[in-house]
Formats: structure tokens, sequence, C-alpha cells
């Protein structure tokens, strides 16, 4: 499976403002490409995030997003524990105590 399968489109580019976003009405995730790896990969997840939420909602599994700290902190997380885990196929030079 991959992200064509579930109806999302990832785009990367130049943003002159913000590190990237996602659009619920048309499933598109945009990262800003003028930012490090490690960094769009963070990004990246931050917006899966919130392309799940878009999903839950409009599923009806929950009523609202979540709040946006938490999604941000969830995805820093997320990120430091796919990399210390090894499952993250990527060279990020990243401190994990």
């Amino acid at each position: 499976m991959n992200l064509k399968d579930l109806g999302i489109k990832l785009t990367y580019k130049k943003l002159k403002k913000g590190h990237g976003y996602f659009n619920p009405k048309t499933c598109e995730i945009v990262i800003a490409s003028n930012q490090s790896k490690y960094h769009q990969d963070a990004v990246l997840i931050h917006e899966f995030l919130h392309a799940t939420a878009s999903q839950l909602i409009n599923q009806k599994v929950i009523k609202r997003n979540p709040d946006h700290a938490f999604i941000t902190n969830c995805s820093q997380q997320l990120l430091a524990l796919f990399v210390a885990s090894g499952k993250w196929k990527t060279k990020h030079k990243i401190l994990i105590n």
C-alpha cells in the first residue's frame, strides 16, 4: 500500500512561509523542500497525523481535530522513536538519550 492507495498526494516544493501543510479538501500533503531532510521527515509525520485525524473525523471516530500542540509533540516523538528503532531508513544525525 502507498499514499496514493490511501488517497493522499504528497508534494515537496519550496514554500515562502511555513514548513508544510495538509489540505483536507484535496488530501494533499505539501512539505517545504527548502529545509533539512530531518526537518522534512518531522513535518511529514506531523502532516500524516493531521491527515489521520481528518480521516477519523470523516469516519466519525472522533468529533474534532486534536490540539495542534499534541500533533506537534507526537510527530517529534514518533520520528525520534522511528530513528532510534532503526525503522526509519535515513541518515539523521540526532541525539537520543
